[in-house]
């Protein structure tokens, strides 16, 4: 299950971010009752859905950073928004199910409170902040890494870069573990089709094919859960295009004699 956005986003949400910035100056106070609200009701929104047995885990998606720092300082994140994502994550493991959580930006000043929060996995790497494969070495043995195929590496390289850094990565993490294979963010219609597939390619090909659907499954759902809605112009669109990469993988599939689908 995933929340109806995080923290820091609702905030920024409601007021606006230039807001935001200002009423962090002009009025402390303010700004504390307003994530007051909005951590509150989170927390109550995750202690809901954390009840039901057929949830096997709950997803804190929250926006924190862009390329170079994080979007309020760190000291204000610490603040206001941390607390409340502590929080979470105890709602979420008094129930006994993992806490995820997808944060985009730079994480390089927070990476201590980070790993305090007590997350069990983190989701969205790219190139230019911190290369997946260097912030697995940052995380194994504390949190796990889910994803992480940069975005524009999956557009811009070719088939054989991404299926051959895919299995570099499998193979950097096999042992120790922690690292579901997938991409850095969500995978948009202009992610050529078999760029995606190069990318499962590297599971099904290699030598984790026994481990294959375990692998599938991450990604799949890590495709649909980090997918925003389309705007209803191009919905039609996306859902022909989905139902398009679904009938071609599945097509892949079948010559190759397995059962998996996705």
């Amino acid at each position: 299950v995933m929340g109806p956005g995080g923290v820091l986003e609702n905030a920024i949400g409601l007021v606006g971010y230039d807001n935001l910035c200002m009423m962090l100056y002009d009025d402390r106070e303010l700004v504390g009752d307003i994530f007051e609200k909005i951590g509150s009701s989170l927390v109550e929104y995750y202690r809901l859905c954390a009840r039901y047995d057929s949830v096997g885990a709950l997803i804190s998606n929250d926006d924190w950073g862009f390329n170079t720092q994080t979007m309020l300082s760190p000291a204000d994140l610490r603040e206001f928004v941390f607390p409340w994502h502590k929080r979470i994550v105890e709602t979420i493991h008094a129930a006994g199910k993992p806490a995820i959580l997808h944060s985009c930006g730079n994480y390089t000043m927070i990476f201590d409170d980070l790993l305090a929060l007590g997350y069990d996995a983190r989701h969205s790497y790219e190139d230019k902040i911190v290369p997946v494969e260097q912030a697995y070495e940052q995380f194994v043995g504390k949190m796990a890494v889910l994803g992480g195929i940069d975005m524009n590496y999956l557009i811009c390289s070719s088939e054989e870069e991404i299926t051959a850094r895919c299995r570099r990565i499998l193979e950097q993490t096999k042992e120790r573990g922690g690292y579901a294979l997938g991409s850095g963010n969500s995978i948009p219609d202009y992610v050529p089709d078999e760029h995606y597939f190069a990318m499962l390619r590297a599971v099904k090909e290699g030598k984790w094919k026994k481990n294959a659907f375990r692998y599938f499954v991450c990604l799949r759902v890590w495709e649909l859960c980090f997918s925003a809605p389309a705007p209803q112009a191009v919905r039609t669109k996306n859902i022909s295009f989905r139902k398009r990469r679904r009938r071609a993988w599945n097509r892949h599939i079948r010559k190759a004699g397995s059962r998996l689908t996705i």
